[in-house]
């Protein structure tokens, strides 16, 4: 049992590391649990080496030592890579309340069930606007949706690959063929990611679902969206800088 200590033990704490992006499991933790394995996998090495065992003995150490060492590296590299992620959410949840504050826009709610839905258009000056820009070669007018799944019983598909805009005098019109749109993408990984259907699973929410304009937002009084290829409205209105601040006053 002992020589089998000698790799087994640290093997688990590797293990940990490796799945504690997934998990978000504090550094912490994190350190203890390798610390755990590697003790575990000393001590069995040297009562293995004791009782003469000193081939699987020399494994031991050797899986010891290599994983103190990686252990160490992915235990850094995961506290930098969640500070990072943390940092980059951070931002991008203050620029989104910045566009939605402060700058001028449409912006539309409306629910399905238990579910609800959200639609915010992206002033071209903000921050968020720009960031996403640069994912294109040529501009383009981002049309923010949410879908927030987590009272539902059930996984569902939001489909923005075209849009419906209700007009204030009763007629109609689309969104912009989005294909055309995702040709001037830059990467292929946000072609991919922003097709136009997104799935959303049971209990959660999708916040950064993108449809795209190609015209004014003043006259809409609200938009229509695929919800498991039913249409679901979402009533609204174009604000002014002015008339949200007077909103977030009341």
């Amino acid at each position: 049992m002992s020589e089998r200590l000698a790799w087994i033990a640290p093997a688990v704490g590797v293990a940990v590391v490796g799945v504690s992006e997934r998990w978000e499991l504090a550094p912490k933790l994190l350190l203890t649990i390798v610390a755990v394995g590697v003790g575990v996998g000393v001590l069995a090495t040297i009562v293995a080496w004791i009782r003469g065992a000193r081939r699987r003995a020399l494994t031991g150490a050797i899986v010891n030592g290599v994983v103190l060492a990686g252990a160490g590296i992915a235990l850094a590299s995961g506290v930098h890579d969640q500070a990072r992620r943390a940092a980059d959410s951070a931002e991008l949840r203050k620029e989104g309340a910045t566009a939605a504050a402060e700058y001028p826009g449409w912006y539309g709610a409306g629910g399905d069930g238990a579910m609800r839905l959200f639609a915010l258009e992206l002033d071209a000056k903000s921050e968020l606007a720009q960031k996403i820009a640069t994912g294109f070669d040529g501009p383009v007018a981002p049309l923010v949706v949410g879908l927030d799944n987590r009272g539902g019983d059930h996984d569902v598909t939001l489909d923005l690959t075209e849009v419906r805009l209700t007009m204030r005098d009763g007629t109609t019109r689309t969104t912009p063929p989005r294909a055309a749109i995702l040709a001037r993408a830059k990467t292929d990984a946000l072609r991919a990611y922003h097709a136009g259907v997104y799935k959303v699973a049971r209990g959660a929410t999708v916040t950064n679902a993108l449809a795209f304009l190609d015209g004014p937002m003043q006259d809409v009084t609200a938009i229509g969206v695929n919800v498991d290829g039913r249409l679901v409205t979402l009533p609204g209105r174009w604000y002014s800088v002015e008339e949200k601040l007077q909103r977030r006053r009341r």
